[in-house]
């Protein structure tokens, strides 16, 4: 097992990395007598039943799979479980899931009586490379992706690469499609590694290098002011995508990575790379709807919006641009 430290400005926490992490979490810190665990319907119960074994006296607190359930009554409802439990300030949420878990049983913790303890446990490829890390806790609003939220550093993170076994293959890939954006802007070695097309052995490796690309850039912008919206990339194609289609996550960011990057020899790479672990590279939706669905952005200024390039595998970039010429002479 490794211990990583996150530094932000907000405060330091610890990162558990490695298999079998999520049989001895109540030893590796110290836990308040209060406890919520929010989970889903798609964590296995055997998961659940490791933790809860570890936490006798907890509440929890299991909700439907899916994104739907990012949602102000989710939020709700897990507020209602803290208050009426009379959780206090010196009291915790834990988080046992992917990243919909994450991000509502996150921002719920950041707002009941204004932040108590908030642990997470991702579940998923996509959420143990991505969203675990970083601060960022959200639901949708509106019919648009995280426009409600926090920046809300987690007290730790548990982090077991074994409980990606039981995912389903494109769950996976859509995970995968995370690793390989890390690799686009900052790490080339994580396409190195999944190019040999042998996941079984390069796996562990993807994700801790993946996870170190995202601490650094957290570390260096908590609150996305420069340097972190490189981890946008893909991503304000991608969260378009997504809502029009209500594909996976990482699908989308599949597609909206191909749509940022106008270097042809970078695009025939990652595109082969895509491919490879059957995520998707291009998608049916006109124009005017992109158009319309992006301008909703949380990071638009006016018509501008800021756009991560790669020009070459390993050195992202920001560009600032018209949204209107970016998706039109796209």
């Amino acid at each position: 097992m490794k211990k990583i430290i996150v530094h932000t400005n907000d405060k330091d926490y610890p990162l558990f990395l490695g298999e079998g992490v999520i049989d001895y979490i109540a030893s590796l810190q110290a836990f308040p007598s209060k406890i919520l665990v929010v989970s889903d319907h798609g964590v296995p119960e055997v998961y659940r039943s490791k933790l809860m074994r570890q936490f006798p006296h907890a509440i929890c607190l299991v909700l439907p799979s899916g994104e739907q359930t990012k949602s102000y009554d989710t939020l709700q409802l897990i507020l209602e479980v803290l208050s009426s439990h009379m959780f206090t300030r010196s009291d915790c949420v834990i988080a046992l899931g992917g990243g919909v878990i994450g991000d509502v049983a996150g921002f719920a913790a950041s707002i009941y009586m204004r932040g108590i303890y908030f642990y997470n446990c991702p579940t998923t490829l996509l959420s143990q490379l991505d969203s675990s890390i970083g601060g960022k806790t959200a639901i949708d609003f509106m019919g648009h992706k995280n426009l409600v939220g926090s920046f809300y550093q987690p007290t730790a993170v548990f982090i077991d690469p074994a409980l990606i076994n039981t995912l389903e293959k494109r769950q996976l890939s859509s995970g995968l499609a995370e690793a390989i954006k890390c690799g686009m802007i900052q790490d080339e070695e994580i396409l190195l590694l999944l190019e040999k097309n042998d996941l079984q052995h390069v796996l562990s490796e993807v994700i801790e290098r993946s996870i170190e690309v995202k601490r650094k850039i957290v570390e260096q912008d908590e609150r996305e002011s420069d340097i972190r919206k490189l981890l946008n990339f893909g991503h304000s194609y991608g969260h378009a995508i997504e809502s029009i289609l209500h594909c996976l996550h990482g699908e989308a960011v599949s597609i909206g990575m191909m749509m940022a990057v106008k270097n042809p020899d970078v695009k025939q790479r990652l595109g082969k790379l895509l491919e490879l672990y059957g995520l998707p590279t291009r998608c049916m939706i006109s124009r005017k709807v992109l158009y319309e669905e992006m301008k909703a952005d949380k990071k638009m200024e006016g018509d501008s919006i800021v756009m991560v390039r790669v020009d070459k595998i390993g050195h992202g970039y920001l560009q600032t641009c018209s949204l209107y010429k970016e998706v039109f002479d796209e």
